[in-house]
């Protein structure tokens, strides 16, 4: 007689994650044996939209906040600020230097200094949590330069999107200020010796070099992933939701591709006809969002801390309603 223990084991291996990405890629891999030349060019594409709209916005900003970093202004600040974060999330003076980064380099800065941090023993997994609900945002010239000024046309938007998110994340941490602080630990961070002049610069440049090229794969990845799926039909129930709700479907393929990479979805979204409150708001709910890429960015880094990745993903959602929510007040104020 089959016991129901040995009928569950099949399915359990059937639902298994491992399972379901192994054939995800190998369906991925068919596609791409396909038809390899139009996969290509997407993957062009995805290259093009960082190299001209993500990069020269990113690279000069992300180069000269790492300087300010090696001269030891950043843990000055975060050691000014540290009390305050302290009472706000419950979590110690760390808290701070990893806000304060995550403002001025963006993805997925936030999400590797709190694995850092986790490693060496300065924060629990409980702590890393709590710090990433308040420390998971786009680059400031991003969102300024490529999305507000770059696509939407207006220094006014992109500003509104920049106050919008820093605003979102603050008040986002306040929601979860309570997982799991028990028993925290207050530690301070402390300062380190700042190098030379002479290595700053040549660090500077390796360090942000490798990191907007990893930027830029995830983007290309991503951005040929989105067109791949789409032509599977795999994003159809979502874009068929957003096309069947009046005040969004002019901006559903936008939606649709921005869920999976946030550069392409922005893009599309202020290609469209309609008006520049509804594309910022559109574009605010993507940048909070971050999109699949992102994602996978952040949980690299987080997965390792401990922090669980239903939280993450929870934390995230709740962002981006706070945003978008923000960025509507502030557009039917400054917009109009």
């Amino acid at each position: 007689m089959i016991s129901i223990k040995s009928k569950i084991k099949p399915l359990k291996a059937i639902l298994n994650i491992n399972f379901i990405l192994t054939a995800l890629i190998f369906i991925i891999i068919t596609a791409l044996i396909i038809n390899p030349a139009r996969y290509s060019k997407f993957t062009l594409e995805g290259i093009i939209v960082w190299g001209t709209i993500v990069l020269p916005a990113t690279f000069p900003f992300l180069f000269f906040s790492l300087i300010l970093i090696e001269l030891g202004m950043a843990q000055k600040i975060s050691k000014v600020f540290s009390p305050l974060t302290s009472k706000l999330y419950k979590t110690s003076g760390v808290s701070a230097y990893i806000f304060f980064m995550s403002l001025i380099s963006g993805y997925p800065i936030g999400a590797k200094l709190i694995e850092d941090f986790y490693k060496k023993g300065i924060i629990d997994s409980g702590e890393g949590a709590r710090i990433s609900s308040f420390c998971s945002v786009a680059s400031p010239m991003f969102v300024l330069g490529s999305v507000g000024i770059g696509l939407l046309k207006s220094y006014t938007a992109g500003l509104i999107l920049l106050i919008s998110q820093t605003i979102s994340c603050i008040l986002n941490g306040l929601i979860y200020r309570q997982y799991r602080s028990k028993d925290y630990q207050i530690n301070s961070l402390k300062l380190e010796k700042p190098q030379t002049a002479d290595n700053i610069l040549s660090d500077c440049i390796y360090s942000s070099v490798i990191s907007v090229l990893k930027v830029g794969g995830f983007v290309a990845i991503f951005y040929m992933l989105t067109e791949l799926f789409n032509d599977l039909y795999l994003l159809y129930p979502l874009k068929f939701i957003f096309e069947k709700i009046s005040f969004i479907n002019t901006f559903a393929e936008g939606l649709t591709r921005g869920l999976i990479e946030v550069s392409n979805g922005c893009l599309r979204i202020s290609a469209q006809n309609g008006s520049l409150i509804l594309k910022t708001i559109f574009c605010g709910f993507l940048i909070s969002w971050g999109g699949l890429s992102v994602h996978m960015q952040n949980l690299t880094f987080l997965t390792k801390a401990g922090v669980k990745t239903g939280f993450y993903f929870l934390t995230k959602t709740t962002q981006s309603i706070i945003m978008t929510i923000t960025v509507l007040i502030l557009c039917l104020i400054f917009l109009t």
